[in-house]
């Protein structure tokens, strides 16, 4: 809600009117990366640390 500079942070009964109400171009903020990139050398090292046979 922050990032379309809203004030009112209760969810909407109708979610299409909300959408209806902002102003054609409204200006939002694209938000900070909440995780970082795993790379392939990671997600291998993962892979096998972590792989195992299911009971």
């Amino acid at each position: 809600m922050a990032a379309m500079r809203c004030t009112d942070w209760t969810w909407p009964e109708d979610v299409a009117g909300a959408l209806r109400v902002l102003p054609a171009g409204h200006a939002f903020e694209t938000p900070d990366v909440l995780f970082r990139k795993v790379t392939d050398e990671e997600r291998a090292e993962w892979q096998a640390r972590f792989a195992g046979v299911r009971a």
